[in-house]
């Protein structure tokens, strides 16, 4: 459905930042910049095999405003782009109109006052619209679609006594798209929490929420869930994090099931400079086009820092629709590496692996993927250059796909 993605975003919540405190005790930044790139992609419609490939040069064109506003009671930030597309042959694939250009992130924050506080947070940004689909970093025409976030937080946090701490959160969310395949909802979310501080290592805590989402596409349903949990922190910054608990989803049409639920966490730091974690959750999903699922993840990661910033890792992914039909399952390995970001010479390097299997098409994929980036960056200017190869190997005929896009680009601000 094309929607309401909001042109009006930031004036919605300009009214909040300027009678939040005196104006002269604001601090304020604004920053404005223009980038041009030039991509070649040589196929820009994910054919497989059988398919015709088509390749295209690309022109982007991406004005950019930031702003930045801080004041004792509240702190207010926002970024702005339009991305123009044009392209050389393909012209059907333009895009210059505000609701398939725009792209934002907001945030809004109220300090807290006796405990309470309220967050705003407005999101527009490309995402890919069926997760197992046929999809290139890159590529903004095959499986994409803009989606606005809106998400609404109040507040409360008190004490129960010296060592007790209770929380009462609200959450709402509304969702849209401009594709109409893409599932818009709005989602409503109550959590209360009590935390006791066992030592200043150890925090045990109970939490249970309530969430009701009522979707476009797929159908309605209402979430509970309760959960016991804890976290310990030694003095050498080893981090555990446990808890587990159940849940419960009822479809207003009456299917009812129930779900365990828990998450885990192990961070274990080699040095300043290098530290491992070891991850894995269980929970209730949304999709963006088949609804609700059930997600098991695991990750294993080493993670560098400092003057080059690093992170390799071990993972899978299983999603376990609620309809009982469809189940994806993802595992691979990742690693990236870069320059540290605030250096004027930049470079990085990514490389990826996974292999997935879908039902119930019982398709089994391998998916490649590598990128290069190199560029050079002063103060009001910068230059970079990368080029990404992606590779899709199908066990179905005719399915394999392959993707080679280099760009150039060049930043200039004011």
């Amino acid at each position: 459905m094309v929607t309401r993605i909001r042109a009006w975003s930031l004036a919605m919540l300009m009214p909040a930042v300027i009678l939040c405190g005196p104006a002269a005790e604001a601090r304020s930044a604004f920053e404005a910049d223009a980038t041009i790139r030039l991509t070649y992609d040589d196929n820009i419609s994910l054919s497989g095999e059988n398919g015709d490939p088509e390749e295209d040069l690309i022109t982007n064109i991406i004005p950019h405003l930031g702003l930045t506003l801080a004041r004792p009671s509240m702190s207010f930030s926002a970024d702005y782009y339009l991305r123009y597309a044009f392209y050389r042959d393909n012209t059907e694939f333009d895009r210059s109109e505000i609701k398939d250009i725009q792209r934002l992130e907001a945030l809004l924050e109220l300090g807290e006052y006796r405990g309470l506080a309220f967050t705003a947070r407005d999101a527009i940004e490309l995402v890919s619209v069926d997760e197992r689909a046929l999809v290139s970093e890159d590529n903004e025409v095959v499986n994409k679609s803009n989606r606005n976030t809106l998400v609404l937080n109040p507040s409360y946090k008190g004490s129960l006594g010296k060592r007790m701490e209770i929380s009462l959160d609200y959450s709402y969310k509304d969702i849209t798209h401009t594709a109409d395949i893409a599932d818009d909802r709005t989602e409503s979310e109550t959590t209360l929490k009590l935390t006791e501080e066992m030592s200043p290592a150890l925090k045990l805590y109970l939490r249970g929420s309530f969430r009701e989402t009522k979707a476009e596409l797929s159908d309605d349903y209402k979430y509970y869930q309760g959960v016991l949990g804890g976290n310990f922190k030694s003095p050498g910054g080893v981090l555990v994090e446990l808890e587990g608990g159940v849940g419960e989803y009822d479809y207003d049409g009456g299917q009812s099931s129930e779900i365990s639920i828990w998450r885990g966490a192990f961070v274990l730091p080699h040095s300043q400079r290098i530290k491992t974690s070891l991850e894995g959750s269980r929970s209730l999903g949304h999709s963006e086009s088949d609804g609700a699922y059930e997600v098991d993840e695991w990750s294993l990661t080493t993670a560098l820092s400092g003057k080059v910033i690093g992170e390799a890792s071990i993972f899978k992914k299983t999603l376990d629709f609620t309809d009982g039909v469809r189940k994806d399952e993802r595992r691979g390995v990742a690693f990236s590496a870069e320059l540290d970001p605030e250096r004027p010479l930049q470079a990085g390097l990514s490389l990826g692996y996974s292999e997935c299997s879908f039902e119930p098409e019982d398709e089994d994929r391998d998916f490649y993927n590598a990128a290069i980036i190199v560029g050079y960056r002063m103060r009001k200017f910068g230059v970079s250059a990368s080029y990404r190869y992606s590779f899709e190997d199908s066990d179905i005929p005719g399915m394999d796909v392959e993707s080679n896009v280099y760009f150039i680009e060049v930043t200039a601000s004011l």
